[in-house]
Formats: C-alpha cells, structure tokens, sequence
C-alpha cells in the first residue's frame, strides 16, 4: 500500500498521512517509513526529516512542526504518492482563489499576522498559508508563486490580529 500526502488534510487537518505535531519519532517513522534526508542540528537538538520536499521538524523526540515551504513543484518522494487537492492546477492560486476554495469546502478559517508580522490565512483546524499573494510580474517577492504552508502549532495568529473579520485582506 502507497503512503498519499493529501494536501488537504496537510492544510486542513494540519497532517501529513497520519503524522502531526506532537508525534514522536517512531510514529513518524512508522506512518511514512525512513526520510528521503535528515539534517540534524545538535547544538539545537533539533532535526529536520524530508520527505520529498515535504519537512518534519523534530526538538528533541517529538515532531514540533510539519511544514512545505514553497509548493510550486510538490514532491512526495519515491514509494509515496501526492493528492494536490486545489494546488494541483497548472496556475498559481492567489489569495482570492484559496479563500474561494476554502468557502466553498466550508473550511473555517481567519486572516491574520504571525509573529514575525507576515499576512497568513489561517485555517482553524490545520496549517496557516503565510503570504498569499500573486507574484507582481518581474518581481522575487510578494510571496512566491504559491502559498507557503507552515503548521498552527509553529506560526499561530498574533493575539492582537487574531480577531480580524474573514471578509478582510490578508
């Protein structure tokens, strides 16, 4: 049996096949199997495990953040499989078309700031999508091409921002 990331869970459910954060490493192990690569930082007592280009960061034992940084080019990795759900389409998806896809799922979300003060759309129950924004042609930045996905439990809502309307900008 294939492992299939779903993007879908991966941006609502906030997992990846099975894995969340909080997971020790054997659970990760055993959902998805050994890492394409792993980048170990002792001094932090972190370690990065990559799935294709899907990451799972570890502090210590315990996975601390599931992330994608880029998803222009998704990649599962060999032996595992991809659903794209509404980042398969040829065209890069701008902030209007997520929040379009989301309303129509009927997935809650809110419009904020991380701690960092970058704009996010964050979905209640699963991952924000830091900088949704159309790349401003000739441009390298804006957000990139497609959103960046970083888990709730890693970049939450900045309390002062956290109330805003869904109806605003991002």
């Amino acid at each position: 049996m294939s492992i299939v990331f779903s993007i879908r869970a991966f941006v609502v459910e906030g997992q990846l096949a099975g894995v969340r954060t909080g997971d020790p490493r054997e659970v990760v192990h055993a959902h998805l199997g050994p890492p394409d690569e792993q980048v170990a930082d002792a001094e932090e007592d972190t370690e990065i495990w990559r799935y294709g280009n899907f990451e799972i960061l570890f502090s210590g034992e315990t996975a601390s953040k599931l992330s994608h940084h880029h998803l222009d080019h998704l990649q599962a990795g060999p032996g595992r499989e991809l659903d794209a759900w509404i980042l398969g389409g040829p065209a890069a998806l701008d902030r209007d078309a997520v929040v379009a896809r989301l309303v129509a799922e009927q997935v809650p979300f809110v419009f904020g700031r991380d701690y960092d003060d970058r704009r996010l759309l964050q979905v209640r129950a699963g991952l924000a999508l830091c900088s949704i924004a159309t790349r401003t042609p000739g441009s390298n930045s804006g957000g990139g091409s497609r959103p960046n996905l970083t888990p709730t439990a890693s970049r939450p809502i900045s309390r002062r921002r956290r109330d805003r309307p869904s109806t605003g900008s991002c």
